[in-house]
């Protein structure tokens, strides 16, 4: 992680300007759209860079990837009061489908009637070229984008854009479309870091009257760390338009509480911001509420005046589940007698097929916000009897617990020679739980046939890469073939629960 933030500083450090003037590109004003380069929601404007970080229906303007970190239906909504009187607003929603998720979104900018119209009749006179104003009239634009965006890999997200441009000046307009490509890579060596690279506005240009302008083409490259508790999270941006320098953004947000968030960031352009240095500065804070968030971003736009925005996101609840699988006993096959309920595919764990086995779950609420969880498994060959969990969730969503089986992949050799494995537990909650408190049963003629003390079984909750956190089961009763043990352990993403053979 140190390695991490070097060099991002250094990246950083070498784009900073030998002299201080602020430089023009050659080819400054060639491209038309412009309204596109505009930054849209409230908490990414704030962060400044967001490409690697897009993780809710904004993502189809930084990166259409993102669509698929999101866990719900999402509709957002974003206002820009910007300066001179522009209007800049945003409106989208995504739905997830069960290959991926699916966005329509509609971006538009608006100009007061207040441009002046003039002839020009005059401009070849030296003594007074400039003539005098006939009239006002106003210019608009708007784009319509269809999003399609799905996880190809554990590791990879990819999505794209396909957008209808439409710009007008009066009363003559012109249209076109255009392509933008995205995609997301979590790297495994570091954890919760990911890589982000777009392609964007890749189409024809918009065409006035005689001469066609291209589109603002542009390829970013983005970074994003969050850290093991979600409260912090960095990101940093490469973006390089084809009409003008490349530009560095760097962000931060931080979680104050689970309901209040603050960001900051800062963008700057190879040979100077052209509008001064604190053009490149942006804050903002958010507000979040269960399913809703609203969040603000100001930006200023130095002798041009500031920009504010607030913009505002609704989730919309699906069934709550928790998923808890095993696996299967190595060379033991389960009858389908013994399954409750028929082989379903989970969510977003495409590689292994589960059979669910039926649940009772009685939910009591502790306030407004949280339930206790008590939950009992059906299965005949199920090892998890119970599990008893704190879960903050609102108090009118419908919850669903499965507790499946499968066979999962087999832990590597190295904790294999050393801890003796009975089975192994797969964990995937899809809410944020507190706490979680299993009752495991263990067949006796297991334990007699491994050498295993009854009295001190030690279990094994694995945290990382082969790092695992060890506590000490209590048994508590004995009934049948079967050692029943309480256990209270973490409640993270993906976890793999094994016995450690006491000496």
């Amino acid at each position: 992680m140190k390695f991490l933030i070097k060099s991002i500083c250094l990246l950083y450090l070498l784009q900073l300007p030998v002299y201080a003037a602020v430089a023009v590109h050659p080819k400054a004003g060639s491209t038309s759209a412009s309204f596109l380069r505009l930054g849209i929601g409230g908490r990414p404007v704030a962060m400044s860079a967001y490409t690697a970080i897009s993780d809710d229906v904004q993502a189809v303007h930084w990166n259409p990837a993102g669509l698929s970190q999101l866990k719900e239906n999402e509709l957002s909504i974003m206002h820009n009061e910007s300066f001179q009187g522009i209007k800049h607003n945003f409106l989208g929603y995504a739905h997830k489908l069960k290959g991926g998720y699916l966005g329509l979104s509609f971006i538009t900018l608006t100009v007061p009637t207040d441009l002046e119209r003039r002839s020009g009749l005059n401009e070849n006179d030296v003594f007074d070229p400039i003539t005098e104003v006939e009239g006002y009239f106003s210019a608009s634009d708007i784009a319509g984008i269809l999003s399609y965006s799905r996880k190809v890999s554990p590791s990879l997200y990819l999505g794209g854009n396909l957008k209808y441009i439409r710009q007008t000046i009066d009363i003559d307009n012109a249209d076109t479309f255009a392509l933008d490509l995205g995609a997301l890579y979590s790297v495994d060596k570091i954890k919760n870091l990911k890589l982000a690279l777009t392609l964007e506005n890749m189409g024809g240009g918009i065409k006035f009257i005689r001469k066609e302008f291209p589109l603002p083409f542009s390829i970013t490259f983005g970074a994003g760390y969050k850290t093991v508790n979600d409260k912090l999270i960095l990101a940093i941006d490469f973006k390089q338009f084809v009409d003008d320098y490349l530009t560095t953004s760097i962000g931060t947000e931080y979680s104050l509480t689970d309901m209040f968030v603050v960001r900051g960031g800062y963008k700057y352009r190879l040979n100077g911001n052209p509008l001064g240095d604190i053009s490149g500065l942006s804050t903002g804070l958010g507000v979040n509420f269960n399913n809703v968030s609203f969040d603000y971003a100001f930006k200023p736009y130095g002798v041009m005046g500031d920009t504010h925005r607030l913009s505002f996101r609704v989730r919309f609840q699906e069934i709550r589940q928790l998923y808890l699988f095993r696996s299967k006993p190595t060379g033991k096959k389960i009858s389908k007698e013994e399954i409750s309920l028929p082989v379903q595919k989970i969510p977003d764990i495409d590689k292994y097929t589960y059979t669910l086995a039926e649940t009772d779950a009685k939910f009591i609420p502790i306030d407004n916000r949280t339930f206790r969880a008590n939950v009992t498994a059906s299965a005949k060959q199920g090892s998890i009897r119970k599990v008893n969990f704190v879960m903050p969730v609102p108090a009118q969503s419908e919850i669903k617990v499965y507790f499946g089986e499968t066979d999962l992949p087999e832990l590597s050799p190295k904790v294999s020679k050393k801890k003796l494995i009975y089975r192994h537990f797969n964990i995937k909650p899809e809410l944020r739980i507190k706490k979680m408190f299993y009752e495991i049963r263990i067949p006796g003629k297991w334990i007699d046939e491994n050498n295993v003390n009854s009295e001190k079984i030690i279990f094994m909750f694995k945290e990382e890469r082969n790092k695992y956190l060890e506590i000490e089961g209590n048994k508590t009763i004995s009934a049948g073939d079967f050692y029943y043990y309480s256990v209270e352990g973490p409640a993270l993403p993906f976890t793999v629960v094994g016995i450690k053979k006491a000496r």
